[in-house]
């Protein structure tokens, strides 16, 4: 149960090819305003997720911690819901 529910959120979370277009044709305008801010922007991106991850580990185990929760108390609802 645990499983599926954390395929779920890993499946609703795909990053959408336009979205990437859209960023790349964003910087590459910056980089022709402004290139020495669009090259800071390349070195610091990469370092800023680096420093955000652990708080995305930690939001997407306290979303399946209280997914648990929620099946644990859910459950003997289920139960009577299928007699």
């Amino acid at each position: 149960m645990i499983f599926t529910l954390a395929s779920g959120l890993l499946n609703e979370k795909k990053i959408h090819p336009m979205r990437t277009f859209i960023g790349l044709v964003l910087w590459f305008m910056l980089l022709v305003i402004c290139w020495p801010l669009a090259l800071i922007m390349i070195f610091l991106f990469p370092l800023v997720w680096l420093l955000l991850l652990p708080l995305r580990i930690v939001g997407f185990t306290l979303d399946v911690v209280f997914s648990l929760i929620k099946g644990i108390l859910l459950f003997p609802f289920r139960l009577i819901k299928a007699i």
